[in-house]
């Protein structure tokens, strides 16, 4: 039974809500490159994601022997709910497969695209999730934390005295349940959090970044609070996550 080619089928013989990972980087770009993902986004005439440009850039560097400009693409609003979002899903989903994007890894995962899902939800449209990368996943698998036991927080309070509050709150879960926290942060930011996490929690804390996922510049470490303290990497501008836990 050919598993991949009926599920193209079941796809784009009805509606359906298809979520699709970008890459992260080089190393997940030759692996999302497969005659199976080339073949779902060849035939998608209508998209919502996160940023436009992005795909269209994506979409072309696939080679699909496609007019990109022919594409229809709607944008989420970071800023908000966009009724206009809505509206086109009500027009095109009911009879055309919807591509739902991120900027980057897993749409629906720390990404607006989970509303395109709950919209399938409310309104019976299948929804097919497409294999991926998705960062917070890649940064906790190789963490060496609690892949049983995990809270994926989002990003911290920007205000100083609520995010100490938060990563003390976080510290006492992971002292008590041995759990892993998962957080992110605005990549021109992450210097400034990475020393919020060296000032205000205990330094035998261990503490792993994930920082430029599947680019040639990959770096991956777990340790202590205090080794870090004592080589703090420069992660400025560069997309990272960040993972509070203790060994398993």
């Amino acid at each position: 039974m050919n598993v991949e080619h009926n599920l193209s089928k079941e796809i784009h013989n009805s509606s359906a809500i298809v979520l699709i990972s970008l890459p992260l980087g080089d190393n997940s770009w030759i692996q999302l490159n497969s005659q199976a993902n080339i073949q779902y986004l060849s035939t998608i005439k209508y998209w919502v994601a996160e940023n436009a440009r992005n795909l269209r850039r994506y979409l072309s560097a696939c080679n699909l022997n496609v007019d990109i400009s022919s594409l229809e693409i709607i944008e989420w609003n970071k800023r908000g709910e966009q009724n206009e979002v809505y509206n086109f899903l009500d027009t095109y989903a009911y009879s055309n497969t919807i591509g739902v994007v991120s900027d980057a890894g897993m749409p629906g995962i720390a990404d607006p695209g989970a509303k395109a899902a709950q919209w399938a939800h409310k309104n019976n449209v299948p929804i097919f999730p497409i294999v991926g990368a998705s960062s917070i996943f890649l940064a906790l698998s190789a963490s060496g934390f609690n892949g049983q036991q995990f809270t994926f927080h989002g990003y911290l309070p920007i205000d100083k005295k609520q995010m100490v509050n938060r990563l003390q709150h976080i510290a006492k879960q992971i002292n008590t349940y041995q759990s892993a926290h998962i957080f992110i942060e605005t990549p021109y930011r992450n210097n400034m959090l990475l020393q919020m996490l060296l000032q205000h929690l205990p330094p035998n804390m261990l503490l792993c970044i994930a920082s430029g996922l599947h680019t040639p510049s990959q770096f991956i470490q777990t340790r202590t609070l205090q080794q870090w303290s004592q080589n703090s990497p420069n992660l400025h501008k560069i997309a990272s996550v960040f993972i509070l836990g203790a060994n398993v």
